[in-house]
């Protein structure tokens, strides 16, 4: 599984954004799961996209499928999202045997 942090507005390197998540990444490395950080500070992703706002959150799984997708964050959308993070990492281990 590949997780993808697109950064839009904030300047700096890639060393100042990963102190930025920090937290984030710990609980994703700690699943054994790097996380890739990608710079689109013209937009060009996010206006491909044409998302209603930021952040954006999508799940892809192993088919390119989409399988979840919300504009924003709050506590009351992150038990979803981590819903459809587990069901394709569920869907991938099934699938490998």
């Amino acid at each position: 599984m590949r997780i993808i942090v697109v950064n839009t507005r904030e300047e700096g390197t890639l060393r100042q954004t990963r102190r930025t998540y920090k937290k984030l990444v710990k609980q994703f490395e700690n699943k054994g799961l790097q996380l890739e950080f990608v710079f689109d500070k013209k937009h060009a992703l996010y206006n491909t996209l044409n998302k209603p706002g930021l952040p954006y959150t999508m799940v892809i799984d192993k088919q390119g499928k989409i399988t979840y997708a919300q504009a924003g964050y709050s506590e009351q959308i992150a038990q979803p999202m981590l819903a459809a993070i587990q069901a394709v990492l569920s869907d991938s281990s099934t699938a490998k045997h």
